[in-house]
Order: structure tokens, then C-alpha cells, then sequence
């Protein structure tokens, strides 16, 4: 594998300050040393700084979902001049002007971001689902976890949505904060799995995919039901890849 880092900075209104992060394969057929078609990328932009990136690293590292596609997924990391910058609203206007530059019909791209981020940035929570209207209007596809990414790694877990989210489905919602590091998912999800996804997802997780699309059934998959439900699409993205013909 060859890893190209290249960083994008934009000025004033020109684009948005977004980092590409890309790694680079080439297939060869078994009789020849011809490479087969390019990659389709997927260009992801999500509003964590730690989390989310470590899941996209490791699933776009994974071989378990290369196997039957040539989807290249490419996080958008922001430049440091713009670390914190992580309203869902923003995150559309990035990745609108990075489209733009890009110019890329076939590659898709991608806003992975939480439900209740509306809640932490203090944005009106009856204003989720005219983001969501928007967002797919902009024809931008999207990520979405409810209440948060912890989310769906806590589906993970066998039998994970009767012995713990069900039980816990109020509070799960609500995700309050209980102390300066963890909300109340995420630090269930840390005690569940022994991990701390903020610094740390082991690589065996993403084997545990299929676990976590089973689970996640028993929940809505649909964005706009997210504004009132747990629920996360995240496997209905992994089933895309593992079913697209490339």
C-alpha cells in the first residue's frame, strides 16, 4: 500500500480549509500487469475530530469490505486553522465548495455527523430535519447516528439492542453529558466494548460489522426518524459497499 497525504488550504471565500487524506492501490489481474478500473471515491466530511476519524480510517484500511469493491473512501480532514469548526451546517457549506473544486461525477460525497450535534452546538433541534431536507437536495449523501457514533459501535455488541439499548433507550436518547469526557452513550459504549473511542477502536471491530447491521435491524435507518429514534444508516452504507458490482 502507498499512502499520499496531500493538503488542500483554501483563502477567504475561495473553499474551505479541508485536508484530503488518500491512499492509493493498484489490482493486477493474475495473467497480467494491467490495472482495472480506477477507484470510485468517497469523500467523507464528519464533524468529530477523533471517533469518526478512527472508524473511517480503519474501515477504509479494511481488507473485509475490499474484497468485492473498488470504493476508495477518503476522510476530509480540516486544516488546523479550522479544527473546531464542526457545525452540521458548516460541514455542508465545506463540502459543497469541495465538490465544486473537485469536479468528480462519479465519486460521491459524504456528511457523517451526529444527531444530537445539534443539541451540543446549541442550534435548534426542529432545525434537524430542514437539514436533512437541504442536505439531500444539495444531492450530498449522508451519515447519520442517533444520538451520536458511539451509536453504532455499541451495535457491535451481540445481542447489544436487547441487553443494552433497549433498556437504556430514554438515556440513550438524551445522551446527556455525565461528566467532562463522556456522555451517557459513550461512556456505555466504553464500558461495554473496553474501549475509549475517542482515543482508541480496535482493528477487530470492523470483522464485527455484520453483528452491528443485524443489530442496528431492530432500529430506523431512516435520517428523518432520527430527529424523534435511535437509529443509525451507517449499515446500510457498509451493505452498499459490500454489494456494489465494482
Amino acid at each position: 500500500m502507498v499512502e499520499f497525504h496531500f493538503s488542500i488550504r483554501w483563502r477567504g471565500n475561495k473553499m474551505p480549509p479541508i485536508r484530503e487524506r488518500v491512499s492509493l492501490y493498484k489490482r493486477y489481474s493474475s495473467d497480467k500487469t494491467e490495472s482495472v478500473d480506477p477507484f470510485v471515491k468517497h469523500f467523507i466530511i464528519t464533524e468529530g475530530e477523533n471517533t469518526e476519524m478512527i472508524y473511517l480510517e480503519l474501515l477504509r484500511n479494511s481488507a473485509f469490505f475490499r474484497i468485492r469493491s473498488n470504493i476508495m473512501i477518503i476522510p476530509l480532514e480540516k486544516t488546523d486553522e479550522d479544527t473546531h469548526t464542526s457545525a452540521p451546517n458548516r460541514l455542508l457549506e465545506f463540502i459543497k465548495k469541495f465538490r465544486a473544486e473537485k469536479q468528480d461525477l462519479d465519486a460521491k460525497y459524504i456528511i457523517m455527523f451526529d444527531r444530537d450535534s445539534f443539541k451540543n452546538q446549541n442550534i435548534l433541534f426542529k432545525e434537524y430535519a430542514e437539514y436533512i431536507k437541504n442536505v439531500k437536495e444539495s444531492g450530498i449523501e449522508l451519515l447519520v447516528s442517533s444520538p451520536c457514533i458511539e451509536l453504532w459501535l455499541l451495535l457491535h455488541k451481540e445481542n447489544s439492542y436487547v441487553d443494552l439499548i433497549r433498556p437504556n433507550y430514554t438515556n440513550i436518547f438524551n445522551n446527556n453529558k455525565i461528566s467532562n469526557t463522556h456522555t451517557y452513550t459513550s461512556r456505555l459504549c466504553s464500558d461495554e466494548m473496553g474501549f475509549n473511542p475517542k482515543n482508541n477502536i480496535p482493528e477487530s471491530l470492523i470483522s464485527k460489522s455484520s453483528i452491528a447491521i443485524i443489530e442496528c435491524e431492530n432500529l430506523t435507518k431512516i435520517p428523518e426518524e432520527m430527529e424523534h429514534h435511535i437509529g443509525s444508516n451507517m449499515g446500510e452504507y457498509l451493505k452498499s459497499i459490500q454489494n456494489d458490482p465494482r
